[in-house]
């Protein structure tokens, strides 16, 4: 019997052999997509490494890992790094990049390198199409690496590059759909775009763990012109109640948005400044000074540069990452300003978080 059952294990490990063989010597895939925007912006956004996390299916599978970017802005030489306990380590790297056309990267797993991977960019009937490619290094007579490549790292890639191009292609195609700013005339000059606060051609947001902090505030409800006045007043209150406690800020100011009326230009807000700990000396109710805790938990981060009452563009770019990302605001969003006012208003650089959460499929 013992015997036997030796010769049917035998049997059944030569089959798999023979069958291992018979698998490809490497993994090759190849998906495609139509996106209805302009080659150039189509090629400029996969060009640029710095939005590939606003779509890509790998960052979704764990939000948690880290990446880092190191070489060019784009092209060759472009590099993004990525360490996580799912994705492990590893790195893409452009090492060719044609005009509008072509780009090619090189990969790297776990310090393994070899395998490569492609984007074409082609005019397309009804818009442009994107090829998403990918080739491992081959498999050679390792019979357990052509059995991964085939059951497992083939359908699995093939799902990923299929939902990662129908994000990418809402990515773009909202992009392509922003509303262009306007440049205000400044006597007989025109201000350039990008003290407008357009959006960025490297337009991206990062995801974020925040932990609650005590921030000392005042309510404000303004519009027009009424608003600036409004918030320096608020944070005059603020600045007056931290003198008397002898209490100085942790961080730099905020303006918290309960609601924004763009027709009407009416503003609802809080202004303030965060502190490490809240002074042991309550505010008082009658100055309209008040303690309030900051948004704890997993928000979006964006880095606006420009005057901050010309970020229209740049918030409708905003929405439409978050849509490219499958999320959803979930509370109200606030700025945090990284200049004051010694630096001209349209070099302003300001923080902008949005509460997101997962949307409803």
């Amino acid at each position: 019997m013992w015997k036997a059952i030796g010769l049917g294990a035998a049997a059944v490990v030569v089959a798999l052999a023979g069958v291992g063989f018979v698998l490809p010597a490497k993994t090759r895939i190849e998906k495609s997509i139509v996106i209805s925007a302009p080659q150039e912006q189509v090629f400029a956004t996969l060009n640029n490494l710095k939005e590939f996390n606003a779509w890509s299916p790998f960052l979704k599978m764990e939000p948690s890992a880290t990446t880092e970017f190191s070489g060019p802005e784009a092209g060759e030489g472009a590099s993004l790094h990525w360490a996580g306990k799912k994705l492990g380590k590893g790195s893409m790297t452009v090492v060719a990049s044609t005009p509008e056309t072509r780009i090619d990267y090189a990969l790297e797993f776990d310090g393994k390198a070899g395998d490569k991977s492609w984007f074409d960019v082609a005019p397309q009937s009804g818009g442009i199409q994107v090829t998403w490619g990918y080739e491992s290094t081959p498999y050679g007579i390792n019979i357990l690496n052509r059995y991964v490549g085939a059951l497992f790292v083939g359908p699995g890639l093939r799902k990923a590059y299929k939902s990662g191009l129908a994000d990418l292609k809402t990515y773009v195609e909202s992009k392509a759909a922003l509303p262009a700013a306007p440049a205000p005339v400044v006597g007989e000059q025109s201000m350039a775009p990008d003290t407008m606060g357009a959006l960025p051609a490297n337009f991206s947001g990062e995801i974020v763990m925040l932990e609650a902090s005590p921030v000392i505030v005042v309510a404000g409800d303004a519009t027009g012109e009424g608003i600036d006045p409004a918030i320096k007043g608020a944070y005059a209150k603020v600045q007056a109640y931290l003198a008397a406690q002898k209490v100085s800020p942790a961080g730099p100011p905020v303006a918290i948005t309960h609601n924004y009326d763009i027709a009407t230009q009416h503003w609802v807000f809080d202004a303030g400044l965060p502190v490490a700990a809240a002074p042991a000396s309550p505010p008082s109710e009658a100055d309209g000074v008040k303690i309030v805790q900051s948004y704890a938990g997993k928000a979006a981060k964006f880095k606006y540069h420009g005057d901050p009452g010309k970020s229209e563009a740049f918030y409708n770019g905003i929405f439409a990452w978050l849509k490219a990302q499958n999320l959803e605001p979930a509370g109200d969003s606030w700025e945090e300003y990284l200049s004051d006012e010694k630096t001209p208003i349209a070099e302003w650089d300001v923080n902008i978080y949005f509460p997101v959460k997962d949307a409803a499929k």
